[in-house]
């Protein structure tokens, strides 16, 4: 069993299989706890998690893989509630979103077009907003290397964040590491992704990682647009993809958006040609 891999479809086969056999008469089977197969979602491999934060394995049994409903659904990008009364399981679709970015020859090299799929919060959305029409904060989010910069708005409608991309190419001769990678945004003194002091991997393939960060604006930097201004930290997400050749960027204002809910939407985010 060493190595296996769940496709997509077995994954939701499994998931509706638990969900059918709950309403029948309760058992007690000897199955097994298989923690050999991994889970790949969108070419990435994904540990599944419970409510907790823990990772949670599948079981087979009798020749039949079943699979956590609350992180399948999740990975899915869909809402999971538990009716303790009822024994019941509520799934309802989640805030799944796919982010185009249009690619060109830029400072860090060549991309073609790609796309970019994450997770969010119910209610929340992206969109763009025209040049002239962003405010200092929106302008400030993504600062560097925010080519096809897209910003995202939660329930409330407040803008709490931007996504966008920069492409990138390796030496020859020089690993492919953070270093290598994210020179326009992780080099910089008065604003940057500060990946030497915190950079925190949430999921890595053979071609890329995705990594949690803090992004920093110094107090000269945010000077420049508000008076008695203090250096300032908001979160950062990170994702390269060595076969497309570019990495995604992600700040998010801090005093609005939970750590959990950065690291889920980290978690979910995904790469593709």
């Amino acid at each position: 069993m060493k190595g296996k891999k769940i496709a997509l479809g077995l994954a939701c086969t499994a998931l509706l299989g638990m969900a059918a056999g709950a309403v029948g008469q309760n058992e007690d089977i000897q199955a097994l706890l298989n923690r050999e197969i991994s889970i790949q979602y969108n070419g990435a491999e994904t540990a599944l998690r419970n409510a907790n934060g823990d990772t949670v394995y599948p079981i087979t049994y009798e020749g039949t893989t079943y699979l956590p409903v609350r992180a399948i659904a999740e990975m899915f990008g869909a809402d999971v509630d538990w009716d303790a009364e009822t024994n019941s399981v509520y799934i309802q679709d989640g805030g799944s979103a796919v982010v185009a970015f249009s690619g060109g020859t830029l400072p860090g090299g060549s991309v073609e077009a790609f796309s970019a799929s994450l997770r969010l919060p119910g209610g929340w959305s992206i969109r763009s907003v025209a040049e002239d029409e962003q405010t200092q904060v929106q302008q400030l989010y993504c600062y560097l290397a925010g080519h096809d910069k897209q910003f995202l708005f939660d329930e409330t409608g407040a803008c709490v964040g931007a996504i966008a991309y920069n492409a990138y190419t390796v030496n020859a001769g020089e690993m492919e590491s953070r270093q290598t990678v994210y020179p326009e945004v992780g080099i910089a003194n008065d604003y940057r992704f500060d990946i030497y002091e915190k950079y925190e991997v949430v999921n890595s393939t053979d071609y890329g990682e995705t990594a949690l960060t803090d992004v920093y604006s110094s107090a000269a930097f945010l000077s420049t647009w508000y008076e008695d201004a203090a250096e300032q930290r908001n979160s950062g997400v990170l994702s390269y993809d060595s076969r497309v050749g570019a990495y995604v960027m992600l700040e998010l204002d801090a005093g609005a958006v939970s750590a959990d809910t950065v690291q889920s939407i980290a978690e979910s985010l995904a790469i593709a040609q």
